[in-house]
């Protein structure tokens, strides 16, 4: 009785086996190696490289004032030996000196605002950020009829 269903089950194993299966391939978007893509404005790593970039302009910039990373607007990221990172942002004034050395996040700002855009690099195997670009223009407020 015991071979009677082994070969049973054998031979209901050999005829489902020989069923014809219906794959579905599914196209995807896939990032080009080395290439170019957006990123989340919000992604942590995005914004340490924002930080990293509003650091350096602060550290060049002649202001009195520091300024303030208020918003990334967008980003993009390349993935080759390291990681490089193009991000618009917005930079606000503040009323805290740079002689006082304060914690930004309590310093007040004013109206005076920047448009920037920052190039930075990020060196995995360093643990380092470098900036290689930091453009930064002064928005003019529109005026409302």
């Amino acid at each position: 009785m015991n071979l009677s269903v082994i070969l049973f089950l054998s031979l209901v194993t050999v005829c489902l086996g020989d069923q014809i299966l219906e794959e579905v391939v599914v196209q995807r978007k896939v990032q080009p190696l080395g290439g170019w893509f957006d990123s989340s404005p919000e992604s942590p790593e995005v914004l340490e490289a924002a930080g990293h970039a509003v650091d350096a302009f602060n550290a060049r910039s002649k202001a009195k004032r520091w300024f303030k990373l208020v918003d990334v607007t967008t980003a993009q990221a390349q993935v080759t030996s390291g990681i490089h990172y193009r991000i618009a942002a917005v930079l606000r004034k503040t009323k805290c000196l740079k002689a006082e050395q304060p914690d930004l996040d309590k310093c007040q700002v004013e109206k005076k605002h920047l448009e920037c855009h920052f190039e930075v690099t990020f060196s995995p195997r360093l643990q380092k950020h470098e900036v290689q670009v930091a453009k930064c223009k002064r928005q003019i407020p529109k005026l409302e009829s």
